[in-house]
């Protein structure tokens, strides 16, 4: 087996629930030895998430395959210098922690910095370190209300996201850092602290809607921008039995769609603020089942898809092809839990599941013997 590129990197994982374990995930998936960190008792509460199978819950296999986890306790002083000898060798430590716990608990970055100087240390919180609401608790739907991303969403009233967008996102920006800061380190020898806020992961997420603010001199209105359905040919509609979603942005895509519906008087209206536009599309789509549709985009080639569910979403062709889903082989399961596969290919590298979403503690006297 070729050799991944961030072996021989030791991660600290003292994170828990999505945010960090997604991000060290990540690292694990690419090499590196990623050290779980549970406190004594639940542990990661994602642990205890439903739906629960017979060991686990499905969420904490979906976050944490590949990972070794160790129990100790860093309100205990034993756990503390336990903890302490694991930070000499390591080469990062990522904690999801409010600003000041862990300095309050005594094993905090610069106390770390001392013994290891080449320490990239990750913290992963809801506002950062330095914000007005550094203090305040949060979860995904908080700083995608405060980001003003929710606000774009849906139409009479804000809709809620069907995924993390704040826990993932801040994730991703998790893994990029820590990576530039590994490679900042072979050049300066030096570690780094790196300060990640999920909410401005979400604030990342607004380039378009804030272009638009510039632009119309005006904060984009829900359901009246061209991502939120302003115009007919950006837009979901409701076929005889489900949805579909129409994306013809060009005026291109927008033509060949009409004139594959048999409704070419239609391609003047590409960017039409008209209702009625919109009223014809769906008594189009209406005619026929989403089935059809799809089979109509697949053949010509449009910009058209169906809007899927997500059990549907994995059987797709292109899901099962492109190998996005790995299934995880866990003794004690009576189903196979799910994972979702980096999505990204290249031609030498080839991640994989060594290990198995471990249990709590499972590496204890592998690791604190060493």
């Amino acid at each position: 087996m070729e050799k991944l590129p961030l072996e021989g990197i030791r991660v600290l994982d003292l994170t828990r629930l999505v945010p960090g374990p997604y991000a060290t995930m990540i690292l694990a998936d690419f090499g590196a030895e990623v050290i779980k960190i549970e406190p004594p008792g639940a542990g990661d509460y994602a642990r205890e998430f439903e739906p629960v199978m017979k060991r686990e819950s499905a969420i904490f296999y979906a976050f944490n395959r590949n990972k070794k986890s160790v129990v100790l306790n860093l309100k205990d002083e034993e756990g503390k210098k336990q903890f302490i000898k694991l930070a000499k060798d390591a080469d990062v430590i990522v904690e999801g922690f409010r600003p000041g716990v862990m300095d309050r608990l005594g094993v905090g970055y610069h106390r770390i910095k001392q013994i290891n100087p080449r320490i990239i240390w990750c913290s992963i919180s809801g506002f950062g370190q330095k914000s007005p609401y550094s203090h305040m608790p949060g979860h995904d739907l908080n700083f995608v209300a405060l980001g003003g991303v929710l606000d774009l969403t849906g139409y009479d009233r804000p809709a809620m996201l069907g995924t993390q967008l704040a826990d993932l996102s801040s994730g991703l920006w998790a893994v990029i850092a820590i990576l530039l800061a590994l490679k900042n380190r072979e050049k300066t020898g030096e570690g780094d602290f790196i300060d990640v806020s999920m909410m401005d992961s979400v604030i990342s997420w607004l380039h378009i809607p804030v272009a638009e603010l510039v632009g119309y001199k005006r904060s984009p209105e829900r359901g009246k921008t061209w991502p939120t359905g302003r115009y007919p040919s950006y837009c979901v509609y409701r076929a005889k039995d489900g949805f579909v979603a129409v994306a013809g942005l060009e005026e291109k895509f927008w033509a060949d769609i009409c004139r594959a519906i048999g409704r070419e008087d239609l391609i003047p209206y590409h960017q039409s603020d008209e209702a009625w536009v919109k009223e014809e599309l769906e008594k189009e789509f209406m005619k026929h089942p989403v089935s059809y549709w799809e089979r109509l985009a697949l053949e010509k080639g449009l910009c058209l898809s169906p809007v899927k569910r997500v059990d549907e979403a994995l059987e797709d062709p292109h899901v099962r092809e492109r190998g996005l889903i790995w299934e995880l082989e866990v003794p004690e399961e009576e189903e196979k839990p799910l994972s979702i596969a980096p999505p990204v290919k290249f031609s030498k590298i080839k991640p994989g599941v060594r290990l198995l979403p471990p249990k709590m503690g499972e590496h204890n006297k592998e690791v604190l013997d060493e």
